[in-house]
């Protein structure tokens, strides 16, 4: 990283939830940006938005969008179709592996 660079520049913390839940999404063919904190912070609203009772289309699109910008910080493209069968996979992995 360039000295100055913004944001940090170690890796984020994960404990064994969010290890899990990154581990599930590779397993899935799934490539998350940088050090994983992007899709952790999704899986993290994805489990309040399940616990608040926000409908599962609202929920779908929330996380297609950050999928989207997920892939563009990593440098991939993705049509909205990869991003909204991704997010699914999101969503099936933070419910399996993260949410509880």
């Amino acid at each position: 990283m360039p000295s100055g660079f913004p944001g940090p520049t170690e890796p984020a913390n994960v404990d064994a939830r969010g290890q899990a839940f990154l581990d599930e999404l590779k397993t899935k063919g799934v490539t998350v940006a940088g050090n994983g904190e992007i899709a952790i912070s999704t899986a993290n609203y994805i489990c309040a938005a399940k616990r608040q009772g926000v409908p599962n289309d609202q929920i779908s699109t929330f996380v297609t969008a950050n999928v989207g910008s997920e892939a563009a910080a990593s440098g991939a493209e993705i049509t909205a179709e990869q991003a909204g069968a991704t997010a699914q996979t999101y969503i099936d992995a933070a419910s399996a592996k993260y949410c509880s």
